[in-house]
């Protein structure tokens, strides 16, 4: 068996264990009956917290990127599914299955790239360090464009300026500047960060010389 290193956090004062249930987080089992955080909060690291716990970000055996998220809470796959309509375009189904009573919440492609984009907006976030690098990867990922048909890409292309505008201005003003929506803009700009920190990552990697 392979060894491990595990740590429990537990809170004793009682006034600390009341705010904590205050945002939502009851005490004991909670697995089933737990719920989103009452709002506000700041919902793409929330998102990755849950995805570092109880989610999954890589590539398939075929090389297909794919961010998942199992919980069997209702609540809280209703929360995920509307996070990934608003974030990627697209409709999960937030439905408990029969046999294990969970839900497995699965994107990929193109919804896995912006999803990893958005939750893992920055290489300074707090995540597992695993689960960073892999949305890193997963972010940058790029269909080939001779299949891009296969993923129903109509969207406008970016321009080297356009990017530029996305470094040196605000989300809103960058919008306003380019006709284009906040939300993509933000997604935009968590891409070329990724693929930034990609770079550098790579550039790091020196050789091995063979003797």
């Amino acid at each position: 068996m392979e060894e491990y290193t595990s740590a429990t956090l537990a809170f004793y004062d009682q006034s600390t264990r009341r705010a904590i249930a205050d945002f939502g987080v009851p005490p004991g089992r909670k697995s089933r009956i737990i719920e989103p955080l009452k709002p506000p909060f700041a919902k793409a690291d929330y998102v990755r917290g849950l995805l570092d716990g109880d989610g999954a970000v890589g590539f398939t055996g075929k090389g297909a990127p794919f961010v998942s998220f199992v919980t069997a809470s209702k609540p809280m796959a209703e929360f995920y599914c509307e996070v990934v309509q608003e974030v990627c375009g697209v409709t999960r189904s937030p439905r408990l299955n029969q046999r294990d009573g969970v839900a497995n919440i699965l994107v990929l492609n193109l919804a896995a790239a912006a999803l990893a984009a958005w939750a893992w907006h920055s290489p300074d976030t707090v995540s597992i360090g695993r689960k960073l690098r892999a949305a890193t990867q997963v972010a940058a990922w790029t269909p080939d464009p001779a299949n891009a048909y296969r993923y129903n890409i109509v969207r406008k292309q970016w321009t080297p300026e356009e990017d530029e505008l996305i470094r040196t201005h605000s989300v809103a003003e960058a919008a306003k500047l380019m006709g284009r929506t906040e939300k993509s803009v933000e997604v935009r700009r968590a891409r070329l960060r990724s693929s930034e920190v990609r770079a550098a990552w790579l550039g790091s990697i020196q050789p091995k010389t063979i003797q």
